[in-house]
């Protein structure tokens, strides 16, 4: 699964997090793609894997778990935002 892909299916399970539809097999799913096609240090692979640490502490609390997915949904829509590519340029962001 590419990197898009993997993108796509972390948002679609922070959604289903925000409306409490988490389907447990969704997440050992989703966990299983990042940790064989990602290295662990990647921005992905850390996102995912705490959205599973804390959904495994909090899966019966329905508030915690869909805080859990606006937390994992605003990530999601950060990795969309590129870096600039002169944002160590002082003269432009000071």
């Amino acid at each position: 699964m590419p990197h898009t892909q993997l993108k796509f299916a972390a948002f679609a399970l922070a959604y289903k997090a925000k409306v409490n539809e988490v389907d447990p097999l969704d997440v050992d799913h989703l966990l299983t793609e990042v940790d064989t096609q990602l290295p662990h240090d990647h921005m992905i692979f850390r996102g995912v894997t705490h959205f599973v640490t804390q959904y495994e502490l909090v899966a019966q609390d329905p508030e915690a778990v869909k805080r859990l997915g606006d937390e994992l949904a605003r990530l999601v829509e950060s990795w969309a935002v590129p870096e600039p590519p002169d944002l160590n340029r002082t003269d432009i962001h000071g």
